[in-house]
């Protein structure tokens, strides 16, 4: 029966540095030969699992392992009890994990023999590898090992789920140890902190699986959302802006990093920000409004009026809007721009003296006779009233 018994959990690292000794001095010259005492215990061991009596079968292979770390059928068969019988994966993965590295020692060995002598490498990997099936048997651990990660992802998935998050993270935790380049992982502690209101310790956890991520827009922009929330707008404009990278035809993204780059008092970043928006969305009037307020303060008359312009096409009836944009043209001696915004203000509010005032004096300017009288007279009905 090929499947592993327990160990208590503090004689992993014990098993490990042994087999770290043995890889790096190759003590053991029959790598996975026991004594008669440890022979009789792996039988015994062997007897009572096939019994089911894990409970004896345990501390037997707990002392195989102590005479021999790389007995690679004690090791697996611990794993397996733990795997199979008490579904601790966390610990079936270490034991699996000793175990692979009990294989990787044998075969680092036979390498080396290899190297001094090819008759002696033969008769170790006779009697080491092919012996115990140790090719095969690195795939099936592989596999076993394999499926722990993905029944503590399970576990720890569950717990999520039922809002029990300290134990989902210790699930979590448990796999990143292992699997410290999974990203999926490292985002679902950081989730878990989340969901704890522990913002500091999800940012953490965030950014390292936005390292291990390389791409993803999405996460990007919910890092620079936490830092936002903590008026930290440096650290927040620069994830809007690798969200910003990641996902370039998405104005949000520099939409939120225009008002960072507003609330650093970076008006020049924050400007062109906003023009980054009205790019991929001319018709974003919100974005419009804010870039037309920066334009005034940066000096950029001629961007400000067309900016303006924008508006008006965008919301014609704003008055506020085709006002202001009508005197900055009559200012600019652009009197045909003004016989055009400044009717447009006349339309959507015909109480507006000042608009046909405005009208009356571009069209003298322009000298259109016709429309000199139009506006004159419209005038005087004003001071009539």
């Amino acid at each position: 029966m090929n499947f592993p018994n327990s160990i208590v959990q503090s004689k992993l690292v014990a098993i490990f540095a042994a087999i770290v000794i043995t890889l790096s001095l190759f003590a053991i010259e029959d790598t996975q030969d026991l004594g008669p005492r440890g022979a009789k215990n792996l039988r015994s061991a062997n007897m009572y699992l096939s019994q089911k009596i894990y409970d004896k079968a345990e501390p037997l292979y707990k002392e195989v392992i102590e005479e021999n770390p790389l007995n690679v059928e004690a090791i697996e068969n611990l794993g397996g009890i733990y795997y199979q019988i008490k579904k601790d994966y966390v610990k079936a993965n270490k034991y699996y994990s000793a175990a692979l590295a009990a294989v990787d020692s044998i075969y680092a060995k036979y390498e080396k023999m290899q190297q001094e002598d090819k008759g002696d490498a033969k008769k170790f990997y006779k009697k080491n590898i092919k012996k115990y099936d140790l090719e095969e048997k690195k795939e099936t651990l592989a596999k076993l090992k394999n499926n722990c990660w993905l029944y503590i992802y399970k576990q720890a998935l569950n717990y999520y789920k039922q809002q029990d998050y300290d134990t989902a993270i210790n699930k979590y935790k448990a796999l990143y140890n292992e699997t410290p380049d999974s990203a999926n992982v490292v985002q679902m502690i950081a989730n878990s902190y989340l969901q704890t209101e522990d913002n500091e310790k999800a940012l953490k956890w965030l950014v390292k699986a936005a390292e291990l991520k390389g791409t993803d827009a999405a996460l990007a922009s919910q890092i620079a959302n936490l830092y936002f929330n903590q008026q930290n707008f440096e650290e927040a404009a620069q994830w809007y802006k690798k969200a910003a990278t990641d996902d370039p035809e998405n104005p949000n993204h520099y939409y939120n990093m225009a008002i960072c780059y507003t609330n650093e008092q970076k008006e020049e970043k924050a400007y062109e920000a906003y023009m980054k928006v009205i790019e991929i969305e001319p018709d974003n009037l919100d974005a419009i409004l804010m870039a037309n307020n920066l334009a005034i303060r940066l000096d950029k008359s001629d961007a400000y009026i067309e900016l303006l312009k924008k508006a008006a096409e965008l919301a014609p009836k704003n008055i506020d809007v085709l006002s202001i944009l009508s005197y900055k043209l009559y200012q600019k001696e652009d009197y045909e721009g003004v016989l055009t915004y400044a009717k447009k203000w006349y339309d959507a509010d015909n109480s507006a003296q000042e608009a046909v005032q405005l009208l009356y004096q571009s069209a003298r300017k322009t000298n259109k006779s016709e429309l000199i009288e139009k506006y004159e007279q419209l005038y005087r009905s004003f001071e009539q009233e």
